[in-house]
């Protein structure tokens, strides 16, 4: 048996209809077969990896005079080790619809149209008796009681700590005018951190398309009709939409278009790490005269690398009507 889906706003569907909640909670997305449908993947969060550079030490020459006395370090950086972000929610942009289904043999032999409440996508601008556009214009379908919205467009809530790596410093200390120097080694580290990153998309890969909503019983089904079905069909006024697979989809006044990733990065942020001194400085010369080294830190560029966002999501698989379908019992359908 071949079930054919549409979405729902609620309310009584009539005798054949039925309400399916297995996809309540997760976003529409299309899936390339029939053989796929309810197919459930995505995840609700995400995470990414970071890639930072480290500039060189500032003040870079840590120089500080004491009369004849003067104490240096160094000019240097450090590697900076890749680092996990914070996690930051999968929920784009939505409204909520019912899924609901007929089997598809009941539909052709004895429906070819709609009853009122239902909402269908579509191939190209309709116009018919009892279709009215639907307008969510921008947000994508998550399927569930009908009327909900939420999501987001865009985020900037990644937090994430950077460790610099243990950089093997020399300290300088000179005494003038006899120049004697002693060196000092200083083994040491910075952190860095980021409570917020560049905006980026949370919105993926998606059909954009019209959706039109049934106000009472329609007297055909429209070419350019799309619903969903869960096995091929039998009948040539079936055309399978292949280039919607792994899209999501969003409600625009356009005919389909394909626009979307389901991967986004986060561009570098510079950020200043901690201070660290690099220890003492003992001058051996007419006088011994020990010297605290200067505090130094680092500016450090920190970038989020690209990771998937696609939300949690159940499979259905896009057909359009490639032919006007009335109904065979002269305007009304059998079951209505």
């Amino acid at each position: 048996m071949t079930n054919m889906y549409c979405l729902g706003l609620g309310g009584a569907y009539p005798s054949g209809w039925e309400r399916v909640t297995a996809g309540d909670g997760r976003y529409l997305r299309c899936v390339s077969a029939p053989g796929d449908h309810g197919q459930m993947a995505g995840a609700s969060t995400h995470t990414h990896p970071s890639t930072s550079t480290c500039g060189n030490s500032t003040p870079t020459s840590s120089q500080r005079q004491y009369s004849s006395n003067a104490d240096y370090m160094t000019v240097h950086n450090h590697v900076v080790p890749s680092a996990t972000s914070g996690a930051s929610n999968n929920d784009p942009l939505y409204s909520t619809l019912e899924l609901v289904r007929i089997d598809l043999g009941l539909w052709e032999s004895n429906w070819r149209c709609f009853p009122p409440n239902v909402v269908v996508l579509s191939t190209a601008s309709i116009s018919g008796v009892g279709f009215s556009r639907y307008n969510i214009d921008g947000n994508l379908i998550k399927l569930g009681d009908a009327g909900a919205s939420g999501g987001r467009e865009t985020h900037i809530d990644h937090t994430i700590d950077v460790s610099l790596s243990a950089s093997d410093t020399y300290s300088r200390a000179y005494y003038q005018p006899s120049a004697v120097p002693t060196t000092q080694r200083s083994n040491h580290t910075h952190a860095a951190s980021l409570a917020a990153v560049p905006s980026s998309t949370i919105m993926p890969a998606r059909v954009q398309t019209r959706l039109y909503h049934t106000t009472q019983t329609t007297v055909n089904a429209p070419a350019n009709i799309v619903v969903f079905l869960d096995a091929a069909p039998s009948g040539a006024h079936w055309s399978i939409l292949s280039d919607w697979s792994s899209r999501f989809i969003e409600s625009v006044d356009t005919t389909p278009a394909l626009t979307g990733s389901d991967t986004h990065d986060h561009s570098g942020t510079n950020v200043d790490s901690t201070n660290k001194s690099v220890g003492t400085a003992t001058v051996s010369a007419d006088t011994p005269i020990t010297r605290p080294q200067p505090t130094h830190h680092h500016v450090v560029n920190i970038s989020l690398d690209s990771v998937s966002h696609v939300p949690l999501y159940y499979g259905l698989c896009p057909y359009y009507l490639n032919t006007e379908l009335v109904p065979l019992s002269c305007g009304a359908p059998l079951m209505w």
